[in-house]
């Protein structure tokens, strides 16, 4: 299950135990469902480049997709996750 950005630190999460799991999400709904698509570009660009170094981290949203978030948000966060998501 992702990590949902109102219940807990991901950036801690992995500090304390990233070298024994995967961590998962992290882009919050409310953030989907009501920001600018450029907003939600530079939260994936902030989550990747505190969260990827290292490996262990697989971004997505915090929680399920509900009906209610902008399409476009959800595009724009895939496209982000394409644009700067590549382990190099």
């Amino acid at each position: 299950h992702p990590i949902d950005p109102n219940c807990m630190d991901i950036i801690q999460v992995k500090r304390d135990y990233g070298k024994r799991v995967c961590v998962v999400g992290n882009v919050d709904l409310n953030l989907l469902s009501n920001a600018e698509p450029d907003e939600v570009e530079e939260e994936v660009r902030r989550k990747i480049e505190a969260l990827a170094p290292g490996g262990g981290y697989i971004i997505s949203s915090g929680n399920s997709i509900p009906g209610y978030v902008k399409v476009e948000n959800v595009k724009r966060m895939m496209e982000a996750i394409l644009k700067y998501g590549q382990y190099k």
